[in-house]
C-alpha cells in the first residue's frame, strides 16, 4: 500500500460557545468580565469602546478584537446604535492557545490581518449571510415540541456546517497571527508565564482601589517578586507598580469625570494617606492637577 498521507486523529476537541449577533442601542454596556475561553467580538456597525487588562481600545466598524484567556474586560456604554458579532471558543490543543498568546495587541484591524488570509468583514458578512437565519431557527427550535424529525436532521446538519466554518476562521486567524509575529520578531512568552501576569493584573484589577505591595502579591500567587515582575514587564511592558499606578489613575480620571465628589473624598475612596498625597501622584503622572483635569 501506498499511502499519501495517514493520520489517526486529524483534530482534537473544539467548544464554540455564546455566539450571537446583536444590535444595541445608545447607552448598552456590558460590565466586567473573565473567563477561561478565547473571545472574538468584531463590530459590524458604530463604535465600541472596550476595556482589556487595563488598556481602552477603540472598536469602529470593520475592526476586531481576541480577548485572551483570563483577560479582565468589559464594555463601556455606546453612544450610538452599534451592532457586533462575537463569539467564544477553546480548543484541546496547547499550540493552537500559544499561537493566541503572541498577540501583542488585542485589536485586530483590516490592514493588520494578511489579505492573502483573511478578511474580516467580508468573512462575517459570508457567516451572517449564510448561517444566520438557521442560527436564529435554532433557538426557536428549542421551544417548539412540534419540529419533525427531519426538520431536525436538516437543523443539526446546518449547525456543523456552522461550526465548522468557524473553526476554519479561528485557524486562519492563528495562522495569521504566527505569521505576524514571526514578521516582526514578536518575543513570545511561554504560557506559564503569561496566565501568572494575567492572574496579577486580574488581582491588582479587582481591588482598587486598594494600595496593594507587589511583595504581597507575588507571595499570594506562589512565586519570588522578580518572577512576577519579569513576567509581567514581558506580557505587559511595563512594570506591575506601574500597572497598578495606571490602574488608580484611571479610577481616578472616572470619578473626576464623572461624580461629584470632591478632591478629598476621591483622596479617600482611593484610600491615598491625604489628598495632597493623591494630588502630587495624579500631577506627577497625568502632567495636571486633579482640580484642573476636571475643569478643563
Amino acid at each position: 500500500m501506498e499511502r499519501r498521507f495517514y493520520r489517526d486523529n486529524l483534530y482534537s476537541a473544539g467548544r464554540i460557545t455564546h455566539i450571537h449577533y446583536a444590535k444595541v442601542q445608545r447607552g448598552w454596556s456590558y460590565g466586567d468580565d473573565r473567563h477561561n475561553l478565547i473571545e472574538f467580538k468584531y463590530c459590524a456597525l458604530g463604535s465600541l469602546r472596550m476595556w482589556i487588562d487595563g488598556e481602552s481600545y477603540e472598536l469602529h466598524s470593520g475592526d476586531a478584537v481576541i480577548v485572551k484567556p483570563g483577560s479582565y474586560h468589559r464594555t463601556e456604554p455606546v453612544e450610538e446604535t452599534t451592532e457586533f458579532f462575537v463569539f467564544h471558543f477553546d480548543v484541546e490543543s496547547e499550540q493552537v492557545h500559544a499561537a493566541f498568546q503572541l498577540m501583542d495587541t488585542p485589536l485586530l484591524r483590516p490592514a493588520t490581518i494578511d489579505g492573502e488570509l483573511i478578511s474580516i468583514p467580508t468573512w462575517v458578512d459570508r457567516f451572517v449571510l449564510e448561517f444566520g437565519d438557521a442560527l436564529a431557527m435554532e433557538i426557536n427550535a428549542e421551544n417548539n415540541s412540534t419540529s419533525t424529525n427531519n426538520g431536525d436532521i436538516h437543523q443539526s446538519l446546518m449547525m456543523l456546517r456552522a461550526q465548522s466554518r468557524l473553526l476554519e476562521f479561528i485557524g486562519v486567524l492563528g495562522q495569521s497571527i504566527v505569521s505576524e509575529a514571526e514578521r516582526t520578531a514578536t518575543i513570545r512568552v511561554h504560557p506559564t508565564q503569561m496566565n501568572l501576569a494575567k492572574e496579577a493584573a486580574y488581582h491588582m484589577e479587582k481591588n482598587i482601589p486598594a494600595e496593594l505591595r507587589i511583595g504581597e502579591l507575588a507571595a499570594y500567587l506562589g512565586v519570588h517578586r522578580s518572577y512576577l515582575s519579569d513576567c509581567f514587564k514581558q506580557v505587559y511592558g511595563m512594570a506591575p507598580r506601574q500597572y497598578l499606578n495606571n490602574l488608580r489613575i484611571r479610577q481616578a480620571k472616572l470619578l473626576l469625570q464623572d461624580t461629584p465628589y470632591t478632591i478629598e473624598e476621591i483622596a479617600q475612596r482611593l484610600q491615598f494617606s491625604s489628598s495632597a498625597h493623591f494630588c502630587r501622584f495624579f500631577r506627577q503622572i497625568v502632567g495636571l492637577t486633579p482640580g484642573r483635569y476636571r475643569n478643563r
